[in-house]
């Protein structure tokens, strides 16, 4: 029997194309499709004219640099049952439906202001726009970090926070990564 190569081609609304790819992720069908004798790869992305190929562990290895980037965090919890799963997904669908509804919110711009404006951060507007994403944001989660450790540290002095208690991280601004 012959190699068959199957293209799947979805477009989609932008506020749907997250639901879309959850469903397909949590209804395991990829699972099944891998298991299937016969089975050889399993291909996100194919360009003719470049010849380049994406394949499942490239995307995930670009997702979590993303993820990186952007500091998200990756959600690996699974549903317990088709319940729960079909409850997840249709609070995930609610949850869209109403940020679809509202004006968008420039994350960005809101942040280098706050940023910009705060003592630790030592760039103005100019310089912030030569930074990479992954730069400015990885700055802004020292600063919120160090902000952090000395507020603690401030309650420590005063006698109201106890550090006996704290984790040994927690006592230190400098951050080790994880």
């Amino acid at each position: 029997m012959g190699q068959i190569t199957i293209l799947v081609n979805y477009k989609a609304k932008h506020e749907t194309r997250e639901i879309f790819v959850n469903e397909v992720i949590e209804s395991e069908i990829l699972d099944k499709i891998k298991k299937e004798d016969g089975f050889i790869s399993y291909e996100y992305f194919y360009n003719v004219t470049t010849d380049l190929t994406i394949t499942e562990e490239d995307y995930k290895e670009i997702a979590d640099v993303i993820r990186k980037i952007n500091l998200f965090q990756h959600d690996k919890s699974k549903p317990g049952n088709e319940h729960a799963k079909k409850y997840l997904l249709e609070k995930e669908r609610r949850k869209l439906r109403r940020k679809r509804k509202q004006p968008y919110v420039p994350y960005l711009e809101n942040l280098v202001v706050s940023l910009v404006n705060t003592a630790e951060f030592p760039y103005n507007y100019e310089e912030c726009m030569n930074l990479s994403l992954y730069k400015f944001n990885q700055s802004f989660k020292q600063i919120r970090h160090k902000i952090d450790y000395d507020q603690t540290m401030i309650g420590v002095y005063a006698g109201t926070v106890n550090a006996s208690k704290m984790n040994t991280q927690d006592l230190s601004w400098f951050q080790v990564s994880k």
